[in-house]
């Protein structure tokens, strides 16, 4: 009876504002109260314990220092390694059109 898992999700904004009202009641209170808070965020949220431990330790400011949203990191080739996957992509075209081509003259 105690694996049951709680079939009822709250939304991420509403999972955030509840770390966010949790925080500094859980960085105030002593040991066994941590425990309690932990325990009740983890049920309301379905967070693991280490990742919910994880976010009620940290501030505010530490939260805004990571970024939310990745930004892909822009690949920069010189005009060699261009040219050589311009080759590439030309020769396995043609391979696959020879391919296609041998496959179809077996159907006519």
């Amino acid at each position: 009876m105690g694996n049951i898992k709680n079939t009822k999700t709250i939304s991420r904004k509403a999972r955030l504002e509840l770390v966010e009202v949790m925080r500094p009641q859980y960085q105030s209170a002593q040991w066994t109260d941590k425990m309690k808070i932990l325990d009740g965020l983890v049920a309301a949220t379905s967070y693991q314990r280490k990742y919910a431990t994880r976010l009620l330790n940290k501030s505010t400011e530490e939260r805004d220092t990571f970024p939310t949203n990745k930004l892909p990191i822009p690949r920069i080739y010189d005009d060699q390694a261009k040219n050589s996957l311009d080759v590439d992509m030309v020769l396995s075209k043609s391979n696959l059109l020879k391919t296609i081509s041998s496959l179809l003259t077996g159907f006519y």
